[in-house]
């Protein structure tokens, strides 16, 4: 399946002027997000559209895997993350976030 057929969906990473222009607290906390990918599963349904072809030895035939995560360099895994990051706090139940709160 082409790189064509997953949809990108919107810009939801803020500009670092944006956030800069903005910022109002005395001090600021930065984070590296290099494995959230990792750890944002694929749907099951959604499996067949990151499939990949692969061989150890070129006398046999390739076999078939599906990723079962995000992957870098899909044209949708940005926007997917950013959106999990957004959602998934105002997905906990308040009491969850109270206790979350405390820790910040």
């Amino acid at each position: 399946m082409s790189e064509r057929c997953i949809a990108h969906g919107p810009d939801l990473i803020r500009s670092l002027l944006g956030v800069l222009v903005r910022f109002r607290q005395g001090a600021a906390v930065s984070a590296d997000i290099k494995e959230m990918f990792l750890r944002v599963k694929i749907r099951e349904e959604d499996r067949d559209s990151l499939r990949f072809l692969w061989r150890n030895n070129m006398n046999e035939n390739p076999q078939e895997y599906r990723m079962t995560s995000l992957i870098f360099g899909a044209a949708s895994s940005p926007c997917t993350a950013i959106y999990i990051k957004i959602a998934t706090p105002q997905n906990l139940n308040l009491s969850t976030r109270r206790r979350a709160k405390r820790y910040d």
